[in-house]
């Protein structure tokens, strides 16, 4: 295989299907494919690609494609698609999009959900019909929960030594308003600070900067935001 002959680089998974005929019955076999690349010159650029049964198999190709690519990333920023992880552990920082798989409340969940695909859900949230919303990466999440136009939204960042920070988003409008409020949504009633109530816009907003921003320093320079850490461990009973 030559760089030449590939089309697009992504990890994706599909189910596929395959038929054994016999002489009596035909036995239907169901399979997931993990998929690395696309071959130019099919009817469709990049219709034809590489899969693979082995989740791990395919991750170590895409490492040795990307070796040979200089590590380069794969999608450049404009509407925000999936980052790609080098096979050694290193992250690019720059004109990458992060890999986010999706969680909602009634425990449906979607892997490798693309930025263009999340507003559907979002407005689940909105509108009162799922509870909260979860979008997990490599190093943590973010959620959030409410109804109509306030929301809680909270990150947290997984460290390298197993432990963690977390984040609050506010409106910076209200920053000095820390007098905590009565909450009510469909997932409970809670009691946040004010400047915590958040508007639906900025959900979006820091949503697709989260996207957009694998760095925990780079992300945070982009969103407003409040550091609870250790307000969160002392709920954890983690530190007294």
């Amino acid at each position: 295989m030559r760089l030449s002959d590939i089309a697009d680089v992504r990890t994706e998974e599909g189910c596929k299907t395959a038929v054994t005929r016999g002489a009596r019955s035909d036995t239907i076999h169901r399979f997931n494919l993990h998929i690395t690349f696309y071959y130019k010159g099919s009817n469709r650029d990049g219709d034809n690609g590489m899969g693979f049964f082995s989740e791990a198999i395919r991750d170590k190709v895409f490492g040795m494609i990307e070796a040979q690519r200089g590590n380069s990333a794969v999608h450049e920023k404009g509407e925000p698609e999936n980052v790609f992880w080098a096979a050694n552990g290193s992250f690019p920082t720059e004109k990458v999009h992060r890999v986010i798989n999706m969680e909602i409340s009634s425990g449906e969940s979607i892997k490798n959900i693309l930025y263009k695909d999340i507003s559907t859900f979002i407005v689940l949230i909105e509108e009162g019909r799922e509870d909260y919303l979860i979008l997990k990466s490599h190093d943590g999440f973010l959620q959030f929960y409410g109804v109509d136009n306030q929301f809680i939204m909270e990150m947290r960042i997984n460290l390298q030594n197993n432990d963690f920070r977390t984040y609050s988003i506010i409106n910076k409008d209200k920053e000095h308003l820390v007098e905590k409020v009565q909450f009510t949504t469909p997932f409970g009633q809670f009691t946040p600070r004010e400047r915590d109530v958040i508007s639906l816009e900025l959900v979006k907003t820091v949503i697709k900067k989260y996207y957009e921003n694998i760095d925990e320093k780079n992300l945070l320079k982009e969103i407003p935001y409040i550091e609870t850490t250790e307000e969160i461990k002392r709920c954890m009973g983690l530190i007294k």
